[in-house]
């Protein structure tokens, strides 16, 4: 994605598109560990990657922090309504 093309709707679409970006990745990243412990879900990643290491340590790092993770996640949602974003 080009400069040029990343505001084509205008600064908002950006920032619509940037948010939605950012929870899209927390939602790849964390539908990975609702199925089981912890274990069974970081072997599962590991199964299933076994050509890139670098994106298993990545998820896993990434699931390690989920609490400030949904925190962020709301924070975006609400302040993505109050700035009439989504409607």
């Amino acid at each position: 994605m080009t400069f040029r093309s990343s505001y084509s709707n205008g600064i908002r679409g950006h920032l619509k598109n940037v948010i939605l970006s950012l929870i899209k990745e927390y939602h790849r990243v964390e539908s990975q560990f609702q199925h089981g412990s912890i274990d069974k879900c970081v072997v599962a990643l590991r199964d299933r990657n076994k050509d890139n290491v670098k994106l298993v340590v990545e998820d896993v790092l990434s699931h390690a922090n989920v609490a400030k993770k949904n925190i962020l996640v709301v924070q975006l949602i609400v302040s993505s309504f109050s700035f009439r974003l989504f409607t």
